[in-house]
C-alpha cells in the first residue's frame, strides 16, 4: 500500500494540533509522558519544517515559471569531465567499453541504461556510483546535465585521443565538446516562455494547442514533457 501524501496545508494543520497537545498538563504527567511529550515535539518540529521548505519552493517554482529563459541552461549547469584509460575494467563496464572502443574519435555517445548495461540501475545510488567510477580502455570526456526536477542527468561520452592532455587543453577541448553538443541537450522551458511564442505564433497565423506545442518542442532543446503525448 501507498503512503497518503500530505500537502502544505495537511502539514501546518496536524503540526498545529500536535502543538496543542503538547500544551496539556497530561503530556507532563509521568514519565511515559514525558517521553510522548519529546517525540510528539519532534514530530511536530518535523512537520513544521517540511510545511515551510515546501511553501518556499513553491514561490520559487512560481517565480522561475516567470523568466524568460531555463531555470537551469546547459551553459551554466553542465559539467564536463576527462576521464584517463585504464588497462583493465569491471565487467559492469563491458558493454559502454566496446561502443567507445568502436566510436570514432570525437564522436559523442548518449549513454542509455537499455542499451550499455546488462542490468538496468535499481536507484539513483547505483546510477551514481556507476559514473563516478567509469574508467574505460579509452580515454573519453563525460558530459553531465541535468534540467533540474525529477529528470533524469543526461550523460554522454566522447572518445578523446588524448590520456594525459595538460589542464588548459583539457578546459578548451571540454568547452568546445559542450558547445558542439548543447543543442542536442534538452532544457525545461518556462511558461513564460512559451507564452511568448503562443502570443507571437497568434499574431502570424492560427493553429492548436498541440500543434504549436509540437512545433516548439521540434524547433527548440525544450525537454519538458508533451501536453499531447500523441504529438
Amino acid at each position: 500500500m501507498k503512503g497518503q501524501q500530505m500537502s502544505q496545508s495537511d502539514l501546518a494543520s496536524h503540526s498545529q494540533a500536535l502543538y496543542s497537545l503538547l500544551m496539556k498538563p497530561v503530556v507532563k504527567s509521568t514519565p511515559a509522558w514525558n517521553e510522548a511529550f519529546i517525540n510528539i515535539q519532534m514530530l511536530a518540529n518535523c512537520m513544521d519544517s517540511y510545511k515551510t521548505y515546501l511553501h518556499e519552493q513553491l514561490e520559487t517554482q512560481t517565480e522561475n515559471q516567470k523568466q524568460l529563459h531555463p531555470c537551469k541552461p546547459v551553459s551554466e549547469n553542465a559539467t564536463v569531465e576527462h576521464r584517463k584509460k585504464v588497462d583493465f575494467i569491471a565487467q559492469r563496464y563491458s558493454r559502454i567499453d566496446q561502443v567507445m572502443r568502436d566510436a570514432d574519435e570525437m564522436s559523442t555517445v548518449f549513454f542509455y541504461e537499455t542499451l550499455h548495461l546488462k542490468d538496468q540501475f535499481e536507484d539513483s545510488k547505483q546510477r551514481s556510483r556507476f559514473f563516478e567510477n567509469l574508467f574505460l580502455t579509452v580515454p573519453v570526456f563525460i558530459i553531465r546535465y541535468c534540467p533540474g526536477g525529477s529528470r533524469v542527468t543526461t550523460s554522454c561520452l566522447i572518445k578523446y585521443a588524448d590520456n594525459k592532455p595538460p589542464e588548459a587543453k583539457i578546459l578548451i577541448d571540454g568547452a568546445r565538446l559542450l558547445n558542439k553538443i548543447q543543442s542536442r541537450l534538452n532544457e525545461v522551458h518556462t511558461r513564460a516562455q512559451k507564452k511568448a511564442f503562443k502570443e507571437k505564433i497568434d499574431l502570424i497565423t492560427t493553429m492548436t494547442p498541440a500543434v504549436r506545442s509540437f512545433i516548439y518542442s521540434h524547433l527548440t532543446t525544450d525537454g519538458s514533457a508533451s501536453c499531447n503525448p500523441e504529438m
